[in-house]
């Protein structure tokens, strides 16, 4: 029997994770069964356990992907001039406002918080993903900083991604638990008008 190369190994891992967060958008981790899973992604169910040895490193695997994703674009944003007339700042937030308003996502982060409080393993993971996007958005502030494209002091850095953090793990899972609570549409708007004021010559502004 032919060997599967890693190329089409790695395309059935994806496979597997992309049916996940569909399934996972629509009713949730504990209500989401392998087998549906492995429906959905049209592999065996002993495939699904080739790749993961539960139902729980799967869960973790996803999070492993959303930091990936987090990382890229903070490093594709950071390394190019913002826009006419932005910031890299509002790049990156209205970045993150897009991806929150994904159903998986959002039912994602929410079963994450969730099961943090029982599981220690999701809880320590979970804790680790927090501390580096709060490390990979404060070293992304600085090099803003150092091209002033934030007026910021330079020690607030670390306290403004937090702040950044917080703002949307909250927004997510205040959508996941009433996604009629708020319009994203004038979330970005609002937060458009807030960040206004920490650009340079903001107040010069006609």
């Amino acid at each position: 029997m032919p060997r599967i190369t890693e190329d089409k190994k790695e395309a059935r891992r994806q496979q597997l994770l992309d049916a996940a967060r569909t399934r996972l958008a629509g009713r949730g981790y504990r209500d989401v069964s392998v087998d549906e899973i492995c429906s959905a992604a049209e592999l065996s169910k002993g495939t699904f356990y080739g790749y993961f040895e539960s139902k729980q490193a799967m869960l973790l695997a996803l999070l492993d992907e959303e930091m990936g994703q987090l990382e890229q674009s903070l490093a594709e944003i950071s390394s190019r001039p913002a826009s006419k007339g932005e910031t890299h700042l509002r790049e990156f937030t209205r970045g993150v406002l897009r991806e929150a308003e994904d159903p998986g996502r959002v039912q994602l982060r929410a079963d994450l918080w969730a099961l943090a409080t029982t599981d220690e393993v999701v809880r320590s993971r979970l804790n680790e993903a927090v501390a580096r996007r709060r490390a990979l958005l404060r070293d992304a502030l600085d090099r803003m900083l150092e091209r002033d494209d934030l007026r910021l002091p330079r020690e607030l850095a670390n306290a403004v991604a937090s702040i950044l953090l917080a703002l949307g793990d909250g927004l997510v899972l205040h959508s996941a638990l009433d996604p009629t609570a708020f319009r994203w549409a004038n979330i970005r708007h609002a937060l458009d008008i807030l960040l206004t004021d920490a650009e340079p010559n903001a107040g010069r502004r006609g």
